[in-house]
């Protein structure tokens, strides 16, 4: 089987300055958290999830599109969501098809 070397650092796409951007934030919740105050990997799972399903009810596409399948997921850490902070997500498209579209959200705290 054929594998694709990944770079030790692969740049990530920057926020486009023109476009659909969904944003949704909310507070880091202590469930969410390790003993550190750093925000749990499931927990990014679970709000990359979120914002998904709010961006299709916000765009009408529950009914043609109600789910949304991760072919791929990478996560650079730039600096780490800590408790109490308040997570904010913005989410947008940045390749489109006929069949699937790619999706990238920032993760950032305040």
């Amino acid at each position: 089987m054929n594998r694709t070397k990944v770079d030790d650092h692969v740049a990530m796409a920057e926020l486009p300055t023109t476009g659909s951007i969904f944003q949704v934030s909310w507070p880091v919740r202590t469930g969410d958290i390790h003993t550190d105050k750093q925000l749990r990997l499931d927990a990014i799972a679970r709000y990359l999830q979120d914002a998904g399903f709010d961006n299709l009810v916000d765009r009408g596409a529950m009914d043609t599109h109600p789910l949304w399948m991760v072919r791929r997921t990478v996560i650079d850490v730039l600096e780490p969501v800590i408790w109490p902070d308040r997570v904010h997500l913005q989410r947008w498209c940045s390749g489109l098809s006929s069949k699937w579209c790619s999706m990238r959200v920032r993760i950032r705290s305040d």
